[in-house]
């Protein structure tokens, strides 16, 4: 109750009290107090839904300007993944249960591949890296990723691991292949991902087989991508590159894979 509806019962008494009725009933006063109370009440409902308009807009604001993992990834650049990889409660974060349900299930279709040599384009902290050799055991792991901190992470996660803190778009040695190249969630977050996928097929060895996640487009709405494909639309976008089979990930299904056998 309002201390503006708390005057009014003192003067009036509660709703539906004989004096309320009794000034109702008046020719003149009672349809013009019905009018006033009924405008009152409109216009106290619309502040109040005001009110509740506005805490919504300054919560969103404050949880908008909160430091989290999906806050600062949102803003899509490198700066970004240095300060989610350089902080363990961020990195923690980010490695949600999703993302690394979605690492162990790539690390299960890499290993029935048996490839001697692998390559993780966007490796991040090298969890992807570290469930692959885990299960495959590859005589050669290499991990590129701008984000130096990530790399720095990727180092201590696989020691045995070759890692290179640079654009995925510089690749490496003209005449480096691999087995099995992987690029996970990572195509979507790109200004030219065509100019990244030549970079993969060039690393690719003859015979060998290229694995990519990107999310669903059709389900996929957040603001940090920049390239949103459904699974007729990866098709169509891989297929110039050689075999496609585009799957969705069981583990988590948002996410769609793609087999390039170029």
């Amino acid at each position: 109750m309002t201390l503006r509806e708390g005057w009014v019962r003192q003067i009036f008494g509660p709703p539906n009290s004989p004096l309320r009725r009794r000034l109702r009933k008046l020719p003149v006063l009672g349809p013009i107090l019905r009018r006033a109370l009924s405008t009152y009440r409109g216009v106290r409902a619309r502040r109040i839904e005001l009110g509740l308009a506005l805490q919504r807009v300054r919560t969103d604001f404050k949880n908008r300007r909160a430091v989290t993992a999906a806050n600062v990834t949102r803003r899509n650049n490198r700066r970004a993944y240095e300060q989610v990889y350089g902080d363990d409660r961020l990195l923690s974060e980010y490695l949600a249960p999703g993302r690394v349900s979605l690492y162990a299930e790539v690390a299960e279709i890499a290993a029935a591949e048996r490839p001697r040599s692998v390559v993780d384009v966007g490796c991040g902290a090298g969890n992807l890296l570290r469930a692959v050799i885990d299960r495959a055991a590859p005589e050669r792991v290499v991990g590129v990723d701008y984000a130096a901190a990530g790399i720095q992470r990727a180092k201590q996660l696989v020691p045995s691991g070759e890692f290179h803190a640079q654009s995925l778009y510089d690749g490496l040695g003209a005449d480096e292949t691999f087995d099995l190249v992987l690029c996970t969630e990572v195509l979507e977050h790109l200004r030219d991902p065509a100019a990244a996928v030549d970079v993969l097929v060039r690393l690719c060895d003859s015979g060998g087989r290229i694995l990519i996640t990107v999310p669903d487009g059709a389900q996929d709405a957040w603001e940090g991508h920049r390239n949103f494909w459904d699974e007729a639309e990866l098709q169509e976008f891989l297929g110039r590159y050689g075999d496609v089979e585009v799957s969705r990930m069981r583990a988590t299904p948002m996410s769609l894979l793609a087999v390039v056998r170029p």
